[in-house]
């Protein structure tokens, strides 16, 4: 003696299921395509940055390495078995290089994808002369000014335009 459906009954919940299959479909056909762009604009639009952290944060370690009087291939090789799968792409592979026994500046020539080319060949004349401590100031400065220029950038404002005009988009769309 449960509680019974009536046919109203029947009909309403045949109605919300309806409507939660239209607004399934809705958001598949839709909704996840504007998403997906806007991953992808996204994406593109912050490499600049993402480049520019990574060299941050490889400056960092050796830093850091140098404070604790290790030298930088050994601050880098420890610092990559720590973060795992956090530095996964070029980081790992220089790291790799190194342990295999390629010097820092051999490593980094290998992979070219880790520095942007001027801190690069900075960090290989602080390693000719035995000296990276004089060279370390002067490569945050280079990557400060780039991330500066960056953002001062045409193509800074056309992504930020076209990510901002996405999400627009979607938003009147839900």
């Amino acid at each position: 003696n449960g509680p019974h459906l009536g046919r109203n009954d029947v009909v309403n919940t045949a109605e919300h299921f309806e409507f939660f299959v239209v607004a399934l479909a809705w958001a598949v056909v839709f909704l996840l395509p504007v998403l997906a762009l806007a991953a992808v604009v996204y994406r593109f639009a912050t490499l600049p940055f993402r480049s520019l952290e990574k060299a941050r944060f490889l400056l960092d370690v050796i830093e850091t390495g140098l404070n604790d009087g290790k030298r930088p291939e050994q601050a880098i090789v420890e610092a990559a078995r720590q973060r795992g799968r956090d530095l996964e792409g070029p980081f790992q592979e220089v790291a790799a290089r190194l342990e295999q026994g390629l010097t820092l500046g051999e490593a980094l020539d290998r992979t070219p994808r880790l520095l942007p080319p001027q801190i690069t060949a900075m960090l290989k004349v602080g390693i000719e002369i035995n000296d990276l401590w004089k060279i370390l100031p002067a490569a945050r400065k280079v990557l400060h000014d780039d991330l500066a220029e960056f953002r001062s950038s045409q193509y800074f404002d056309i992504t930020t335009t076209i990510a901002t005009s996405l999400a627009l988009v979607l938003v009147v769309q839900v």
